[in-house]
């Protein structure tokens, strides 16, 4: 299903870059979603990232040697397990990749739920090399929800500006 502009996301998000804190000359890209205050649960079945790659000031990191990492912070439910999530990098076209982040199921389902303000999910891809150009980066933030685990899962795009070098800090 295409994506519109006439479709909200239904998830807020929090997208930042800092320093790797395994290996402070790499830089690590954190994406924190959690459900607006107020708002009807919602159910995530997968969050696609498009980042811009390369030499340039506009593009986050100078090459791909990446480590993927995911976090998730349990749900507010008692008696039930955190869910886990898995990154993929994929091959993009010149100039970018292109990280899917889906939750991996326990029970048989592949979603992850939002029921209130306190259900947070943070995905961590880290080890890019930082540009050594000052800049911006343009990242596109897909997020596939819906209000019903059943679905229908609808995608929206989120366009976000991140530091391409939170190392420099002239």
């Amino acid at each position: 299903m295409p994506t519109s502009p006439d479709t909200p996301a239904l998830l807020t998000h929090h997208l930042a870059t800092t320093p790797d804190p395994e290996n402070p000359d790499r830089t690590r890209l954190t994406l924190t979603l959690t459900l607006p205050t107020d708002a009807a649960p919602v159910h995530c079945r997968k969050v696609t990232l498009r980042i811009p790659t390369g030499p340039q000031a506009h593009q986050l990191a100078t090459h791909r040697d990446i480590q993927t990492f995911a976090t998730h912070v349990p749900e507010p439910h008692p008696g039930l397990p955190g869910r886990s999530w898995s990154i993929t990098c994929l091959p993009g076209g010149p100039g970018h990749t292109t990280f899917t982040c889906a939750p991996q199921g326990h029970g048989g389902s592949r979603f992850a739920s939002f029921t209130d303000d306190t259900s947070i999910v943070t995905l961590a891809i880290g080890h890019l090399t930082p540009n050594a150009v000052r800049g911006t980066a343009d990242i596109d933030i897909t997020q596939e929800t819906a209000h019903h685990p059943a679905g229908p899962y609808t995608p929206s795009t989120i366009h976000a500006r991140v530091s391409t070098n939170p190392l420099d800090t002239t």
